[in-house]
């Protein structure tokens, strides 16, 4: 069965998908003032974090080199989603299996910003 979710050419089977957007405010606290005094400059690119599992040691080798690269990838799943990340953070461990020994399961942990 194929996975719902890919990044560039890598099948994950997401077990958990966190998302993050962090606001850019200067807090400046003005002498004799009872509140604090906020200015906002922006915002910071969305972060996603991705928990999951990958088949395959040539697939963790391939996220591994997306986040050596500066390239885009794209993400894509379920409902239509598809966005362009890049690849910030990528771990995986290793996940025993005695019941096939033609392939390698990985649990993964991968973090993105939307690029």
């Amino acid at each position: 069965m194929a996975a719902l979710w890919n990044l560039g050419a890598v099948g994950v089977y997401v077990n958990r998908l966190d998302r993050q957007k962090d606001a850019i405010w200067a807090e400046i606290d003005i002498i004799d003032a009872t509140s604090t005094e906020l200015h906002w400059y922006g915002s910071k690119s969305g972060r996603w974090r991705v928990s999951g599992t990958v088949w395959g040691r040539s697939n963790i080798d391939t996220l591994e080199g997306y986040a050596d690269a500066s390239t885009s990838r794209t993400f894509t799943g379920p409902n239509a989603l598809s966005l362009d990340f890049k690849l910030i953070k990528s771990s995986s461990r290793r996940i025993p299996d005695k019941t096939d020994l033609t392939n390698e399961c990985f649990s993964v942990e991968l973090e993105m910003i939307v690029a």
